[in-house]
């Protein structure tokens, strides 16, 4: 009676709580072969939990975890009814490392979960449930490493990820067969690339096969991007990330928006080089980056630029396969911006067009009603363009193509009879 009536007052002291969360860890330690070990646990009345000092090496006694501080608020459980709700999660100052070593098949926490596999079926119908109405991070730092995959020059390495100072809150979560849904507000981290997430808050919705981010906003080094509604769909699972811009499928819109391209070439480095900032008015997204439909769209840039109208962006890993179809309600720009407008990725070495002096007489160019449909050696053209130096139009358009002996030519969009080819209105010779 004695030894129960001291253990009962024990055990809400947090010095006896603390040696028996360390009586545990060594314990694991020595199971594993790896170490466990925790600084203090401190229990409240049994509905706060204060776990200061965790630390878990890997399977080659390297850090797989630490965590300065992980504070649980519990608001209300039963162990009979099998359910814990947990009102916050709060994971403070923490390291997580999840690396495949080279030439190794397995993860660096293969050995937990094996330590921790039954190897009897599970033939109970029973069930538990946990609930956590809010996890906060604080100060996370998160890597996960593919030591066997091809590292990248530039851009975000998705075999080789290293994310400092990650914080943010997640709510309203639940879960449905393979479905979480989430609330998420300002996360925000820097990654080793360079690149830097100021601030995301969306409702999500995350299955193996899609991702869906409602009342998104997206700060980004120097972008930001709102959307109402916006969909990554991955036919394939997670694998698809590896091939950011041609297996990743995406619906939905953007408005309101600034697009930084230098932030674009983050996740597709192709473009790499290129600094111009978009400012995107609205747009309707459908399909892959590489194929990406951009229906409605309305956007400014640089000082004069205006571009509205209904477009598709080309594969750019293939440029001579490229199939362009773009409808072009309005273009309208200067021979300032076009000759300012950096094209590095484009122009074999160069970063800028460089147009004839002659040119700058053409003040505000304006495109209205144009299309340009077809590939970069074989494509037609028509539209109404307006200058100071003159207006072309053209009753059927004209198609553009390059001979066998890699000559521009050009020839009536009318395939059969006769035409108004190129239509010429105060020109300025």
């Amino acid at each position: 009676m004695l030894i129960l009536i001291v253990f009962a007052f024990g055990i809400r002291m947090s010095y006896f709580q603390t040696l028996l969360a360390q009586s545990a860890a060594a314990y694991l330690s020595g199971e594993l072969d790896t170490e466990v070990s925790i600084d203090k646990l401190d229990i409240v009345f049994f509905d706060v939990v204060d776990i200061q000092g965790v630390y878990v090496e890997d399977k080659i006694k390297d850090t797989l975890l630490y965590a300065q501080e992980m504070r649980i608020n519990i608001a209300d459980f039963n162990l009979s009814e099998s359910f814990v709700d947990l009102d916050e999660v709060r994971l403070t100052n923490a390291t997580v490392r999840m690396v495949k070593y080279a030439n190794d098949s397995s993860f660096n926490f293969q050995h937990l979960i094996d330590y921790f596999a039954s190897t009897e079926e599970d033939t109970t119908s029973s069930s538990f449930s946990l609930n956590v109405r809010k996890l906060a991070l604080d100060d996370i730092n998160f890597k996960y490493q593919d030591e066997n995959a091809e590292k990248t020059n530039f851009g975000l390495d998705y075999s080789n990820l290293a994310i400092r100072h990650l914080s943010g809150e997640f709510s309203e979560f639940s879960m449905e067969g393979d479905e979480i849904r989430v609330q998420l507000e300002d996360l925000h981290f820097q990654e080793q690339s360079g690149f830097a997430l100021s601030k995301l808050s969306a409702g999500i919705l995350y299955s193996p096969a899609l991702i869906q981010l409602d009342k998104l906003t997206l700060a980004y080094n120097n972008s930001i991007l709102i959307s109402d509604q916006l969909q990554l769909r991955t036919p394939n699972g997670a694998d698809d990330f590896s091939d950011f811009v041609n297996q990743v499928y995406f619906k939905g819109n953007i408005r309101n928006s600034i697009i930084d391209m230098g932030d674009i070439a983050y996740f597709s480095p192709s473009i790499y080089g290129m600094d111009v900032k978009i400012n995107l008015n609205n747009v309707l997204l459908s399909g892959p980056v590489f194929g990406l439909r951009l229906d409605s769209l309305d956007l400014s840039m640089l000082a004069s630029t205006v571009l509205r109208g209904n477009f598709q962006i080309p594969n750019f890993d293939k440029p001579d396969e490229a199939l362009f179809q773009e409808e072009i309600g309005l273009l309208q720009t200067t021979v300032i911006d076009i000759q300012s407008l950096k094209l590095t990725p484009f122009l074999g070495g160069e970063d800028y067009l460089m147009l004839p002096e002659g040119m700058a007489e053409a003040g505000n160019i304006q495109l209205v009603n144009g299309h340009f449909t077809g590939y970069i050696t074989d494509f037609q053209v028509d539209g109404d363009l307006t200058s100071g130096i003159g207006n072309l139009s053209s009753e059927y358009g004209l198609r553009f193509f390059v001979d066998q002996a890699g000559i521009l030519n050009y020839q009536s969009g009318l395939e059969t009879g006769l035409g108004k080819d190129l239509i010429v209105e105060n020109l300025d010779l």
